[in-house]
C-alpha cells in the first residue's frame, strides 16, 4: 500500500475514535459500541422509530464519518506529498 492508503486509513480511525469519544461524552474507556447504543437510542426517542431503523442509522452515521475521514485525509496527503 503506498503511503496515501495508509494516511487515508489513519484518518478514518481519527473519524471513527473522534465519533466514539465524542459520543461518549469524552470518555476513552467507554466501548464503541455503547456508543453505537446511545446513538440509537437517541435515533430511537426523538423521532420515534422502530427498533431495527435507528441501529441501522447509527451504523450508517460511523461508516459515513470513518469514509469522509478516509477521503479528507487521503486528499490531504495528496496534496502535501506531491
Amino acid at each position: 500500500m503506498k503511503k496515501i492508503n495508509y494516511t487515508g486509513l489513519f484518518g478514518a480511525l481519527i473519524g471513527f475514535i473522534g465519533l466514539t469519544v465524542f459520543l461518549a461524552n469524552g470518555s476513552i474507556s467507554t466501548k464503541p459500541l455503547n456508543a453505537i447504543n446511545g446513538l440509537a437510542f437517541s435515533f430511537s426517542r426523538g423521532a420515534g422509530l422502530p427498533e431495527v431503523i435507528p441501529y441501522a442509522l447509527s451504523c450508517i452515521v460511523f461508516l459515513v464519518v470513518m469514509a469522509l475521514g478516509y477521503y479528507l485525509f487521503t486528499i490531504l496527503s495528496m496534496k502535501l506529498l506531491k
